[in-house]
């Protein structure tokens, strides 16, 4: 579906010679809402001409996939008469399932995806969640069921090209309302292949200034980078949840909307080149900022919790497990952090060393405020978009640098160069070699 013309096909190939119409005078995107199944399906149809270097793999999973120029779209002349094909995970940039972002998205009911629920049930192919068969509503499992159905589905019931038209429809409509939302010009938002990568993308450009300041603490790839990079990161922990009271009789339920965006809206960031102190140089850092509370830091240190105090302050992992203990603790945590623990009668018996930064900044206050006027005052698909775009930047800048990645064979000898960590797999699916990575992202 093109916005205006539907053509649908039971094989890829026929499918690939109506896009191919669009590639003579178009850089042809193709949005599948979880390509990683549909792919592998058309996967004998689509790897010769397919373009790994390019392609992206988030944590194994193609994300994107792009199709190179094989030799009969380049004249003798070596002019281009076609553009490449480059395939889309639409789940990536809104996740749930598309019945879900239909509804979020406000898709109106013409073009809104379809319930086969009642359908399935007509037929008598419905599943509970254990997969055995059922006549109940109340025991229909969406997921079982709706398997079940596309098995034994006759591949020309009616009632199944109605879905999958609409199928394209809906999402075609609403990658249409991200782009526009987003306010990015087209070729920029076809660079972004996760919610997270639109939402720093979006950051980049329409806060440029902010942006500036949050990349100028620049780690590099040198020795002192790895090392203030993974001395902080030892200081970033999950979110705490945990049960303070088994059972509450006549309480009252609260929730805390967007937590994460309303930190970084009202809390000044580290910003600038950090600084490595050791301990009296160390000590003294923490003294001078817990007196004015100018810049910020993380500190290491031993440090003795009250075994009286109900609710500990400090995270800390212990068995793989982020815990809250009393007692002696030794750990790298935020000044902020260490503040709150000295005020909860907490003693630091030992200050190891620590990274400082002599500025702040209230970097992520104006990008967050937009978007939480837009989730405030509107409903749909942008009040959806504008929460999507708060948690991922966070989520963007709490990476980690070196990810698991799928490359074509014939990168070994790049990573064997930069000394990247590498296997080499096959693929029974596409039926090719590949190697799975740790590069940095």
């Amino acid at each position: 579906y093109d916005g205006s013309r539907y053509r649908a096909t039971n094989t890829f190939k026929n499918l690939k010679t109506v896009l191919s119409q669009y590639t003579t005078k178009y850089d042809c995107h193709v949005f599948i809402h979880n390509l990683d199944f549909d792919i592998s399906k058309i996967a004998k149809d689509i790897l010769p001409e397919a373009d790994l270097k390019n392609s992206i793999f988030i944590n194994n999973v193609v994300t994107v996939f792009k199709t190179g120029l094989n030799e009969s779209q380049i004249t003798e002349e070596n002019e281009i008469i076609s553009q490449p094909i480059t395939f889309h995970d639409s789940s990536k940039l809104v996740m749930g399932s598309l019945k879900k972002i239909c509804e979020d998205f406000n898709i109106s009911q013409e073009k809104a995806k379809i319930d086969l629920k009642d359908h399935i049930l007509k037929l008598g192919w419905a599943l509970d969640a254990d997969g055995n068969p059922t006549n109940d509503p109340g025991k229909y499992d969406d997921r079982e069921s709706q398997g079940n159905y596309f098995m034994k589905v006759d591949p020309y019931e009616p009632e199944l090209n109605e879905y999958l038209r609409l199928d394209c429809v809906a999402l075609y409509e609403i990658v249409t309302m991200l782009i526009e939302i987003s306010g990015l010009p087209i070729h920029e938002f076809l660079k972004c292949p996760t919610t997270a990568s639109l939402a720093m993308k979006v950051y980049q450009m329409n806060y440029p200034e902010d942006y500036e300041k949050a990349i100028s603490t620049n780690y590099g790839y040198s020795k002192w980078g790895e090392f203030t990079e993974d001395f902080i990161r030892k200081a970033y922990y999950g979110g705490r949840t945990e049960v303070f009271q088994s059972e509450l009789n006549g309480g009252f339920h609260y929730d805390v909307n967007s937590l994460y965006p309303y930190v970084m809206k009202v809390n000044p960031i580290p910003i600038g080149k950090p600084r490595h102190h050791k301990g009296d140089k160390a000590r003294n850092v923490f003294k001078y900022w817990y007196s004015y509370r100018q810049g910020g830091g993380f500190l290491e240190c031993d440090i003795h919790i009250p075994t009286t105090l109900h609710i500990p302050p400090l995270p800390h992992r212990m068995y793989k497990k982020l815990c809250f203990p009393v007692g002696n603790l030794s750990g790298i945590w935020t000044f902020e952090e260490i503040e709150l623990a000295l005020e909860m009668g907490a003693k630091i018996k030992e200050i190891n060393q620590s990274i400082y930064f002599e500025k702040t900044d209230y970097i992520f206050k104006d990008f967050v405020s937009y978007f939480e006027e837009i989730k405030n005052t509107s409903d749909g698909a942008k009040k959806t978009f504008a929460k999507l775009m708060q948690n991922a930047l966070y989520g963007k800048f709490g990476m980690q640098r070196v990810r698991q990645t799928i490359l074509p064979v014939t990168e070994i000898e790049t990573c064997e160069e930069k000394g990247y960590p590498y296997v080499e797999l096959f693929n029974p699916v596409y039926g090719q070699e590949f190697i799975e990575a740790a590069v940095p992202s």
